[in-house]
C-alpha cells in the first residue's frame, strides 16, 4: 500500500471512530465563541450571493450548512468518513434546500461512492464524466465550499487544482483555513511534526494565495478570523476574556494584522477563461 493511500486508511479510520465532531468541542464558552465567529466570517465573505449549486468538500457533521443554505438551491455534501456524514444527515434535515451526501477518499482527487448516504435525493448516481469513473465532472458547480479541510489532505494543492476543475467557469471557491501564521498554527504544526502527524499541518497562506493564482482563481475576498485565537484561552472563558476576543475580531479585515488571525477567510472566483 502506497504512503497516500496508508494516510487515506488512517484518516478515515480516525473520523470513523469519533461521534460528531461539533458534540464536544463546541460545548464550552471558548468553543461557542469560535464556533459563532467561524460562521460570521464566513456570511461575511459570501456577502449575500445566491448559487444554484454548492459543492462542500470536507463536510463533516454539517455544522456549517446551516450557515451557507439560505444562499444556495441545492448541495452535494462530501467527506471522507461515512459515520460523519450520518450526522451531517441529522444536523441538515430540517433545512429546505436539496442535500446529498456521498463518501469521498482523499481531497485531492475528487472521487466519489456510487451510492447515496442522503435520503434526501436528487439524483441517483454521479455521471461517469470528468477524469475517472465515479469522479465529479468537471465545470459542475456553482460554488465550493472547503473549510479546515486542507491541513488533512497529502496533496493540498492537488486538491485546490481538483476544487477548481470541478467549478463553473465564472464559479466561487470558498476557503476556511487554520492560518500556519497564527501563534496557535505554530503550536499545532510542532504537534504535527513530533507528535502526531495526521494533525495540525496547517498551510502557509502565502502558498495557498500563489496556487489560487496559478489555477486561474481571482481572489475577491480575503479576511482573517478568530483573530485573538481562543483555541489559546480556557474552555470557561470569563466576561472580560469574551470581551476581548470579540473586540479584536475587528482587525480581521484590516492588513497587516488580518494575517495572524487564526484562521483565514478566502473567497475566490474561478477565471471564465
Amino acid at each position: 500500500m502506497s504512503y497516500k493511500n496508508k494516510h487515506e486508511v488512517l484518516k478515515r479510520k480516525d473520523w470513523d471512530s469519533r461521534e460528531s465532531v461539533t458534540k464536544d468541542r463546541y460545548k464550552s464558552k471558548r468553543g461557542q465563541i469560535e464556533n459563532q465567529l467561524e460562521k460570521e466570517a464566513l456570511v461575511c465573505a459570501l456577502n449575500g450571493k445566491r448559487y444554484e449549486y454548492a459543492l462542500d468538500v470536507g463536510i463533516g457533521d454539517g455544522r456549517l450548512v446551516q450557515v451557507y443554505a439560505p444562499y444556495i438551491d441545492r448541495l452535494l455534501g462530501i467527506d471522507i468518513s461515512e459515520n460523519q456524514l450520518k450526522y451531517a444527515i441529522k444536523h441538515t434535515n430540517i433545512l429546505d434546500i436539496d442535500i446529498e451526501f456521498k463518501v469521498c477518499g482523499d481531497a485531492s482527487k475528487l472521487e466519489v461512492s456510487s451510492h447515496n448516504i442522503s435520503e434526501n435525493k436528487f439524483y441517483t448516481e454521479i455521471k461517469e464524466t470528468g477524469k475517472s469513473k465515479n469522479g465529479l465532472p468537471s465545470n459542475s458547480f456553482d460554488l465550493v465550499i472547503c473549510s479546515r479541510v486542507l491541513q488533512h489532505v497529502e496533496n493540498w494543492q492537488l486538491a485546490l487544482a481538483e476544487q477548481c476543475r470541478v467549478l463553473k467557469p465564472g464559479g466561487s471557491l470558498l476557503l476556511l483555513l487554520y492560518n500556519r501564521f497564527s501563534i496557535y498554527g505554530l503550536k499545532k504544526l510542532y504537534e504535527h511534526l513530533f507528535i502526531n502527524p495526521l494533525k495540525g499541518n496547517f498551510r502557509n497562506p502565502l502558498n495557498i494565495r500563489r496556487e489560487l493564482n496559478k489555477n486561474g482563481f481571482i481572489i475577491e475576498y480575503y479576511a482573517g478570523a478568530l483573530m485573538a485565537q481562543p483555541e489559546l484561552f480556557p474552555n470557561n472563558l470569563s466576561t472580560r476574556e469574551e470581551s476581548f476576543i470579540r473586540w479584536v475580531e475587528k482587525f480581521g479585515k484590516i492588513a497587516p494584522f488580518k494575517y495572524f488571525g487564526g484562521r483565514q477567510v478566502i473567497l475566490a472566483k474561478k477565471s471564465n477563461m
